[in-house]
């Protein structure tokens, strides 16, 4: 996106060059006869090309005062520059001509990345998954002060269009919402709306219905029999089948359902402390449980002891951070895939991109590994098993990139299958896991475990550490965790799981089934000691 922003202007300057080139070329036709009708549809498509030219600069000029990164991070914003681009050049993308063949090598030399109707598909998900999830109002994202930034004024058709796909991807009841937003007071000024204004009432119709809204419905249907005198739509139909007792609204077959945990999930995304209660194993302090070097301390704030969970501060530094977010940048590769008919759909459960970085790849990648290593007492390196040397005990750097609303469903860090992988073989499952936060997020984006009340917003540098399997040795599934939504901002992070082998004296079992990572650290300060 941030590509396709900063190549705008070249867009229109080759747009230029390409109306100077058929100028030229109409000059070279009037020397001769035989090409009036070419003539006229040149004539025509400069016309049309200019006026573009026109609509596109005059889009520039309204985003110039707007940082580019405050578009990019803000979904409203987004959705109107991917749909201003789609609306006046999709047809000359989608054009195969001889013409536009020469128009589309002028764009090449542009440079740059078109948005396409996937994207715009993708930005209306997450504004989407975002209202649901934090249930922000309709006003507030529509108004232009989407939270307390400064974004464009999404129209009526806009929001109809948003509606629309509500409608499809299984959200009825915000699609409503959506729906009588954007037909806004229900009188006779609808027929005048930008859109078909009788899809929209029959579909909030339905709605209201399948939602058990009598009074809502009954109003809408009034409406719709009073604007519809010569019944040239369903109105009439959908009255007679409510005074019979026959209407039967649609079913979704693909609605999102309301899990058991989804009520505690809301409340965690939009909690701003970390924890619901503090309770007495909530304490701060300075991490150096095996390490013989004063110097490395690191400020730790404990949020759970059994499972134990807590965040440390500083574990890394602006270049480190910078190192593994432009690293391999390029391969950040969107989590969608395609069915056999190639249309696209979301991998289950993420959204985002992610790139692995390995400790091979270069020097800089390594010595964050093994810093991370000497900030928790384990090791945190990853070896090829296929090249001669040791076997890992950790796994690659997972970088992510969430992107707009990105999110990551419910899940657990260890191995729920009982097949097992080449490393899973002989490096053991995932013993622990650390999440570097890579970035700062304006609003949303926190990481939850559902079953503890723990909260975490992102903190740039800092990292969340936990371990996936208890001192005595088994799963605990007490560690399932979502992401949050990203709302607005940019999320990025890095994750490092920590395997069973090379770790086993890191963290040696507990003396009982009740022993906590307390009790093994205690262990383990002996044994410096000795």
């Amino acid at each position: 996106m941030k590509t396709f922003l900063n190549h705008r202007q070249n867009i229109t300057d080759n747009l230029r060059k390409y109306i100077e080139y058929e100028e030229e070329r109409m000059i070279d036709l009037r020397k001769t006869t035989g090409y009036e009708e070419e003539m006229e549809v040149l004539t025509e498509r400069i016309v049309k090309l200019r006026n573009l030219i026109e609509e596109t600069e005059s889009n520039i000029t309204r985003d110039a005062s707007t940082p580019i990164d405050d578009i990019v991070n803000n979904p409203v914003y987004t959705y109107v520059i991917i749909r201003d681009f789609l609306c006046n050049y999709r047809h000359w993308l989608n054009n195969q001509t001889s013409y536009t063949g020469r128009l589309h090598s002028f764009w090449d030399k542009a440079e740059f990345e078109a948005p396409t109707d996937l994207d715009l598909t993708e930005t209306i998900l997450a504004i989407i998954r975002i209202q649901y999830t934090y249930n922000i109002s309709v006003q507030t994202i529509t108004n232009g002060k989407y939270m307390g930034s400064n974004s464009p004024v999404l129209d009526k058709a806009d929001i109809f269009d948003i509606a629309k796909k509500m409608h499809m991807y299984g959200y009825p009841q915000t699609a409503l919402l959506w729906y009588l937003n954007a037909l806004g007071e229900l009188n006779e000024k609808i027929v005048d709306l930008p859109f078909d204004w009788s899809v929209a009432l029959t579909r909030a119709i339905h709605i209201a219905k399948y939602m058990e809204k009598s009074e809502l419905f009954d109003e809408l249907l009034e409406l719709g029999i009073k604007l519809d005198p010569g019944h040239k739509h369903t109105f009439y139909k959908l009255d007679i089948q409510s005074r019979m007792d026959t209407f039967h609204p649609r079913e979704w077959d693909n609605l999102v359902p309301k899990p058991d945990w989804w009520k505690n999930y809301t409340i965690l995304c939009n909690q701003e402390q970390k924890v619901n209660k503090l309770k007495r194993y909530h304490v701060c302090r300075y991490r150096d449980i095996n390490h013989q070097v004063t110097y490395y301390k690191y400020k730790e704030e404990i949020l759970h002891y059994a499972p134990f969970i807590s965040l440390i501060y500083d574990v890394i530094n602006d270049n480190d951070t910078n190192t593994l977010k432009e690293r391999n940048a390029s391969d950040l590769g969107l989590k969608f895939e395609f069915d056999e008919a190639g249309n696209s759909r979301h991998r289950p459960g993420s959204y985002g991109a992610s790139v692995d970085l390995y400790d091979t790849e270069g020097p800089e990648i390594s010595t964050i590994s093994q810093k991370l290593g000497r900030v928790i007492g384990h090791n945190t390196q990853y070896y090829y098993p296929d090249r001669g040397f040791r076997l890992p005990s950790a796994g690659p750097f997972k970088v992510v990139d969430y992107g707009i609303g990105g999110y990551y469903d419910v899940h657990v860090d260890f191995f729920t299958s009982p097949t097992s992988t080449y490393l899973m073989k002989y490096s053991g499952d995932r013993m622990a896991t650390m999440l570097l936060f890579l970035s700062d997020v304006e609003h949303g984006g926190h990481e939850i475990f559902t079953r503890l009340g723990i909260s975490v917003k992102p903190i740039k540098n800092a990292a969340l550490f936990w371990y996936n399997y208890t001192p005595s040795g088994y799963k605990d599934y007490r560690t399932v965790k979502m992401t949050c939504p990203v709302i607005i901002g940019q999320k990025w992070e890095a994750r490092k799981s920590i395997w069973v082998h090379g770790n086993e004296n890191n963290r040696p079992c507990g003396r009982s089934m009740k022993s906590t990572q307390f009790a093994v650290e205690k262990c383990l300060r002996n044994r410096v000691k000795h």
